[in-house]
């Protein structure tokens, strides 16, 4: 079950960046969201993993919404803050999933299909995509 506060809070923080924020200021880091609501850490010991953490089940539940009403995808914001700065393994499996897409999209393919997810965002909620400058 998903806690429904944390679920409001997250829809309205992405929301918030989605339709006020340029792309490069957009984005969130997983745990930077997670503990800006208070949800436990992830990985490492007495850490939370992924799929058992809140946010899985929230994200989920935001690309349902944002399927069900014809919108991309909020959770194509929150990102691995370090690394290779993309979503998680999830967002893209659940993208190919709930999209229909014939084919499961390969970690080569990954950073094209965000891309265009998050300036469709922005676009989406602030009619053109803002500058980076």
């Amino acid at each position: 079950m998903v806690n429904q506060a944390w679920l409001n809070g997250v829809r309205d923080e992405l929301l918030y960046r989605a339709k006020r924020l340029s792309l490069a200021e957009a984005t969130v880091g997983y745990s930077e969201l997670a503990e800006k609501f208070g949800m436990p850490l992830f990985g490492g010991r007495n850490r939370v993993r992924y799929k058992e953490h809140p946010l899985h089940d929230i994200l989920r539940e935001l690309d349902k919404e944002d399927t069900k009403d014809e919108r991309p995808f909020l959770s194509a914001l929150v990102i691995h803050a370090t690394d290779d700065r993309l979503p998680g393994v999830g967002f893209f499996k659940t993208l190919a999933e709930f999209r229909r897409l014939s084919n499961p999209i390969s970690k080569p393919k990954r950073h094209e299909y965000w891309s265009k997810e998050v300036n469709r965002l922005i676009e989406f909620y602030q009619g053109s995509p803002k500058s980076d400058k």
